[in-house]
């Protein structure tokens, strides 16, 4: 990944900034600075997960040179009042939690103040390919009506109780803060049908049925589904030729491409996935529906 998003990019290394967006651990901010690359740049919403990577590129002495919390918001402005362009933009298993992913990819291309510019953001949630997209249907199922036991590990932002109870809730809740009332099968259905709301859009549901309305639309989509406190999707299902044509309003060409792992799993596993890489580079739907995971590359010289 670390290569693809330097792929084409002009200058030394040294010369050339790097931005890992919700970075996790970390990983690709160290390999960063390991291949030379001159100003590295570490992004994660969760605080425990910035903690994290510092602590883990202190250990490997791969330190990156900032480490910014918060969503695509903060860390546009962290970067804008420090002056840093950056040249390319890399994330992993990200873009499928992201609440409102128009908003993410409209505001991509400002990281580099107009300069040239290279984005990779891939996914293994590639609902072309129809053995994960049934594993990740059910996912969604798990997480819309069931609640989960704490684990090892677990982010203490996440909610362990389901989707739906939790929408349930903030319906009761907010009836209760304004002395409101509805039906029972409204405050039901009003639950179903906020499946993919944050709180607040929950609330104007609310709002709008006591004030006469009618409850939101079925959602588009048959199981997506998110934390109505975090906005994190579940492993969410989408087109992402939908988010390469805002890229590409904006002045970037790109491409969506099937993805396939070499080396993973040792010499089999290699072949194999050079294999498949050679044997659908002409034929990307072919591609997408046996990969597992897809890349949203876009370039702007």
């Amino acid at each position: 990944m670390l290569a693809w998003a330097l792929e084409g990019t002009k200058g030394r290394p040294e010369e050339l900034t790097f931005f890992e967006y919700g970075g996790g651990t970390g990983l690709l901010c160290a390999l960063a600075r390991a291949a030379g690359i001159g100003t590295v740049v570490y992004n994660d919403i969760y605080n425990q997960s910035c903690q994290d990577a510092k602590v883990i590129h202190a250990g490997l002495g791969l330190a990156a040179d900032h480490y910014v919390e918060g969503d695509v918001d903060a860390a546009l402005r962290y970067l804008e009042e420090r002056n840093v362009h950056c040249g390319a933009i890399a994330s992993f298993d990200v873009i499928e939690h992201v609440y409102d992913l128009d908003d993410l990819f409209e505001k991509l291309p400002r990281f580099s103040r107009g300069g040239p510019l290279r984005i990779v953001m891939s996914s293994a949630a590639n609902g072309f390919n129809p053995r994960i997209r049934s594993e990740l249907l059910e996912v969604h199922r798990k997480l819309e009506h069931e609640d989960r036991e704490p684990k090892w590990g677990q982010k203490k932002r996440d909610s362990l109780v389901a989707y739906r109870a939790l929408r349930e809730q903030i319906v009761r809740k907010r009836l209760e803060d304004t002395q409101s009332s509805l039906p029972e099968p409204t405050i039901k259905t009003l639950a179903e049908r906020t499946r993919g709301l944050v709180k607040p859009l929950i609330e104007k549901a609310v709002d709008a049925c006591v004030a006469g309305g009618s409850p939101p639309a079925q959602p588009a989509h048959p199981s997506n589904t998110c934390d109505p406190f975090t906005g994190n999707w579940g492993e969410r299902l989408f087109d992402p030729h939908e988010f390469l044509r805002i890229l590409e309003r904006q002045g970037l060409r790109g491409q969506v491409r099937g993805e396939f792992c070499e080396g993973r799993y040792g010499i089999a596993s290699r072949v194999k996935g050079r294999l498949l890489r050679l044997g659908t580079r002409h034929h990307r739907a072919l591609g997408l529906k046996v990969a597992p995971f897809y890349s949203v590359m876009a370039t702007r010289d």
